[in-house]
């Protein structure tokens, strides 16, 4: 896990440095690749909230992506969805 708080311009530099680092490995394929971003940092990024976190949560991301998205400290969580 990071070890500082991020603010909206943190997360959105590591995305971008995801998405250029994404655009090199894949640019032979014509597809889309999806990624989820969830949680606080998913707040920051939409100005709901304005408080630093700790960590990018990822709840769905496709698998070519796990080995990239460690190397700038994005996560991928599970979670369980309760319906009451």
């Amino acid at each position: 896990m990071p070890e500082t708080q991020m603010h909206k311009n943190e997360i959105l530099n590591r995305m971008k440095r995801l998405d250029r680092r994404v655009a090199v490995e894949f640019q032979n394929e014509n597809t889309r690749i999806r990624l989820v971003i969830v949680g606080g940092s998913a707040f920051v990024l939409r100005d709901y909230i304005t408080r630093a976190t700790d960590d990018i949560d990822i709840i769905e991301a496709d698998r070519r992506l796990v080995h990239l998205m460690e190397q700038y400290e994005i996560f991928e969580r599970r979670y369980r969805l309760c319906e009451n």
